[in-house]
């Protein structure tokens, strides 16, 4: 029996969390698009990166929503693409509270990458494969990792969607023996390739359109950057019903859509993590029926988003009209749709 002036067991649990790192710019910024690109790539070389939330600032502030989800978030860094006012960088410190707050200095299509711009160094991206076990049974996809390389251009919709190894880790080819990766998906010029004699190749599957990369990358599901990053991630989780229970495709190609479609992600449950929950497409993907095509029967087939195990996908744009996302769902309809898709106005904004 316990003496009553005996102190009683106490017991705790100590787990790791991650290094929360939150991004600022403005829409109407000079190299908004790097900078988009910037944050993406440096999002997805952290673990917890995914759930970085990239909050626009308009006229100098952050709106209240913003602000209260950058509150909840309490990140350790921020990093500003566009210099900040005084009075809001003094709001910053004061009520945030960071370790570290950085602006940017230069345009941001002289910046290129973040690497090595913190003092502190978030755990990688990657130090979560040693943790997976892909299985079928137990509801855990292969691990199928893309990139774009020898490019005269960036296919930035393929990229939003699953990410560039080669930009995020500045390494390619990966050592994916070395990894748990069951697959690397190269986007490359075929001449470019044939020519190359003296580079070392990467080893994995090469494809030569970003008709074919799209296809190949929806072949079945799987775990690409955006899900691997997000593993294991105690987090501020974000509730919205009419978001979680659905598949987001993104569709247009605006600062406004791309930022629509990364934070559109922060709104998912934990249990989903492993899983392709979204994706972006450029208006002239929209017009591909290939790539419309291999979408249509990734969400018929493998996503079980959606009540009763139906699959449930929302259409949304902040750029095209009603009527042009009504087209849109029309076209992923088909005669005989096996799946649920809804058009949200592009004046229905996502509830942050």
């Amino acid at each position: 029996m316990r003496n009553q002036w005996e102190k009683p067991d106490v017991f705790g649990r100590i787990r790791s969390r991650p290094i929360r790192v939150a991004f600022l710019l403005d829409t109407e910024m000079e190299g908004i698009h790097t900078a988009l690109n910037i944050a993406r790539n440096y999002a997805l070389g952290i673990w917890a990166g995914r759930y970085s939330p990239i909050i626009p600032i308009k006229d100098g502030k952050i709106s209240e929503r913003y602000w209260n989800w950058l509150g909840s978030f309490d990140a350790d860094l921020i990093y500003s693409f566009v210099p900040l006012s005084d009075t809001l960088r003094l709001k910053i410190i004061r009520d945030l509270d960071p370790a570290e707050l950085l602006e940017a200095d230069r345009n941001p299509d002289e910046l290129r990458s973040l690497q090595h711009s913190f003092q502190t160094v978030p755990l990688s991206s990657l130090s979560t494969l040693q943790y997976i076990s892909p299985s079928p049974l137990m509801g855990t996809p292969p691990v199928r990792l893309f990139a774009a390389w020898m490019l005269n251009y960036k296919p930035s919709s393929l990229l939003d969607s699953f990410g560039d190894s080669s930009q995020v880790f500045n390494q390619f080819p990966l050592p994916v023996d070395d990894l748990m990766v069951t697959e690397l998906v190269t986007l490359c010029d075929e001449q470019k390739l044939q020519d190359a004699k003296f580079l070392r190749k990467p080893d994995g599957v090469f494809v030569y359109s970003v008709e074919d990369a799209w296809r190949h990358m929806l072949e079945n599901p799987m775990m690409g950057l955006p899900q691997i990053t997000a593993l294991d991630t105690p987090r501020f989780e974000l509730r919205e019903r009419e978001t979680a229970d659905y598949f987001q495709l993104v569709i247009g190609d605006t600062p406004s859509d791309r930022l629509l479609h990364w934070n559109i992600g922060h709104f998912f449950p934990t249990w989903r993590e492993t899983t392709l929950n979204g994706l972006r497409l450029s208006s002239e993907d929209l017009e591909s029926d290939t790539i419309v095509n291999a979408i249509k029967a990734y969400v018929e087939t493998h996503n079980r988003i959606g009540q009763s195990g139906n699959s449930y996908v929302a259409i949304r744009s902040t750029s095209l009209t009603e009527k042009q996302l009504e087209q849109a769902a029309e076209r992923f309809r088909g005669e005989k749709p096996r799946a649920y898709y809804r058009v949200y106005s592009p004046h229905d904004p996502v509830e942050v």
